[in-house]
């Protein structure tokens, strides 16, 4: 609730809310509006679940959009837990599916995304995808 001629107020959790606003004029007249708003956490992260680096110029790396960070590090794992790629360039275009300039055989991977959201929230994330050729 406020007085405040133009009032700001900071959502401190993802939700959805009501929110009421009533305007006074200058003879006394009330306006009142309701809507409802749906507070998220200010960045989303889309995952691939499988990609296919076979040169045809689509599809050919493994790269989640990132909306809403700021800062991001992006690891790859094989299925031994062995770390094959790994970034913190945002603008990156991602994994190829090589391992040491050589080809990465057909099969799934894990990634995990660690990074800063631009509301300083911390977002950590991880699954599997599939590489095939």
């Amino acid at each position: 609730d406020s007085k405040e001629i133009d009032p700001i107020h900071t959502y401190d959790s993802p939700g959805n809310y009501t929110v009421k606003l009533v305007v006074t004029d200058r003879t006394g007249c009330q306006t009142e509006k309701i809507t409802n708003l749906e507070i998220t956490e200010g960045y989303r992260v889309i995952i691939p679940n499988a990609f296919t680096p076979n040169g045809d110029g689509n599809n050919d790396f493994f790269r989640p959009r990132m909306l809403g960070l700021v800062k991001s590090q992006l690891i790859i794992y094989n299925t031994w837990g062995e770390v094959i790629f790994s970034t913190d360039d945002i603008e990156t275009k991602g994994w190829d599916g090589t391992i040491k300039g050589r080809k990465a055989e057909n099969g799934n991977y894990v990634y995990k995304i660690i990074g800063i959201s631009f509301n300083g929230l911390k977002v950590e994330k991880e699954g599997i995808f599939a590489l095939i050729n």
